[in-house]
This record gives structure tokens, sequence and C-alpha cells, in this order.
């Protein structure tokens, strides 16, 4: 399987932006805080992907986007989606089944301050504002090209928490130099397995298009291949630090890694489809 080189700093910039999930506890009818719709208009750049989540959010679980099991059991289901004519416009569905409860799944995603144990190559992660459920964040990737600045950009999310059952985490691209629009939800659900254990149903849809600038010249054919590989080693990393709670971080990049050559993403990237919705037909 390839391993994604030193400059996958752009695709793992875009990709792990949307994994800053930071909010605790529920945002509830008499709350002191504002609360925002899921459908609320979010500062920055739009895409046509950007209606879509909401649509989706809004009618969860949406008709036919479901996926199904794929063949060598892979801790996660994977889907390349394409967007016609736009053809490194970057599109990746997830979907995984956590064995932890969905409590543990969202201690994890809340922790920000060990997202750089999880997820290397970040100078800088922080939260510049936060506003009831809305929050800004700031993020510098380092960049290990000597002649390229480190990325830095701001990302929106907005985050529903009013179900104990269900979280929502939409996000929006607010600025960059670099990123054109980046749209992106994460549903994580509770549920229970065939022994009755606690589970935790994760789904999640990425969307970003970029000046891809010199990664385009230098290795254009690697730039699906580092995007959807960002996203794959993330989601590991959260599935395995839910399920073996008492793992050290460095435990549980060497074993994501370990995962994934086991199962490669390469059947995603080489079954790309067209991205279509009831909407479309």
């Amino acid at each position: 399987m390839f391993q994604a080189p030193k400059m996958s700093w752009f695709t793992l910039s875009v990709i792990f932006a949307f994994r800053l999930i930071f909010i605790s506890g529920g945002v509830y009818a008499g709350s002191q805080e504002p609360f925002f719709p899921i459908q609320q208009h979010l500062e920055g750049p739009s895409s046509e992907y950007t209606d879509r989540l909401i649509r989706w959010a809004q009618k969860w679980p949406p008709r036919g986007l479901i996926l199904e099991a794929q063949r060598g059991d892979s801790p996660v289901l994977l889907e390349c989606l394409e967007t016609l004519g736009k053809l490194d416009y970057i599109g990746i569905q997830q979907q995984m089944t956590i064995r932890a409860p969905l409590s543990r799944v969202e201690a994890i995603l809340d922790d920000i301050d060990h997202y750089q144990d999880l997820f290397s190559g970040f100078e800088t992660i922080r939260v510049e504002s936060k506003n009831g459920n809305q929050i800004l964040t700031y993020w510098e990737q380092k960049v290990p090209l000597f002649f390229i600045p480190n990325v830095k950009y701001k990302m929106t999310y907005l985050i529903d928490k009013s179900s104990l059952q269900r979280k929502f985490y939409r996000y929006q691209l607010r600025e960059s130099s670099h990123i054109k629009a980046s749209d992106g939800l994460i549903v994580i659900e509770e549920g229970i397995d065939s022994s009755q254990a606690p589970v935790t149903r994760y789904t999640e849809f990425d969307f970003f298009d970029a000046n891809w600038g010199l990664l385009k010249i230098i290795a254009s054919q690697k730039i699906w291949q580092e995007s959807v590989d960002g996203v794959y080693q993330s989601d590991l990393a959260i599935k395995l630090k839910a399920e073996n709670p008492t793992w050290s971080f460095n435990q549980v990049a060497r074993e994501s890694q370990k995962m994934m050559k086991a199962f490669p993403s390469s059947p995603c990237i080489e079954n790309k489809k067209i991205f279509k919705d009831s909407k479309d037909e």
C-alpha cells in the first residue's frame, strides 16, 4: 500500500480539519448560550455540497447513501466520490462501527489537547472563538518543503448535541489562501451489537476542492491516494483509541498503520463513483 510521503502535508491538513469536535455535553432548551440550527448559514465559501449536507442532516439517514459491507471485512467502509467535471474535487464517505459507547467516542473527539498526538504534522490548532454551538478554529499545518510556507486556514463547526442518542457535526471552510471549498458532516449514533454490548455507529462525508499547486504538478496521481489514506488513518485512530482506552497515542498510531496495510484503501480509489443523490435524479 502506498504510504503518504512528507509532501502529503496539504491533503492531510484539509482532511484532518474536520476532526476538531470539541464541545462537551449537549446544548438543550433552556441553556443560556445561543443554539444555532444545523441549517444555519456559516460565513465562508459555500459549495454545491453545502446544502446537500444540511438536507441530509435534517432528514437523517439519507436515502441510498448508507454503505454496504465491503469484501474483506475492512474496519472502515470507504467510498470515493467524484464530482462530475472536477476530477480533483475530493469526496469521501466513511462508515464504521466502533465497539465502544457513544460517550467514549465523544470524549475522544472532544479532546482537542491530544489531536496533535493522534494526527501529526500540525504547528498550531486552536479555538479562535465560541458562540454557543458554533465554533471558529484556526489551523496551521507544518510543511516539510522549505520553499512552501505552512498552510493556514480557519474552519467553522456547527455542533448539534441536542439528542442523547445522535450527534451531528457540520463543518465548513471559513477562509484559506489554498482551499477553495470544504464541507463535511459527521454523525455518531448510539447502538448495541448482537450481544447487547454498546457500540457507536460513525458516518462521515467530506468534500473539498483546493488549489493543489505544486502537489498537482509533482504528484497529481497521488492526490486521491493521499487524501483517502489521510481520512482512513484518522478514522482508524479514533476507532482504536475508543476501543482500547488504555493504549498510548503511539500505540494507536502504530496499530492504525498496521490496519491500513492489512486493509488497504486502494479498492475505494480504483472504484470511484460519480456522486449522485436523490436530488440529482
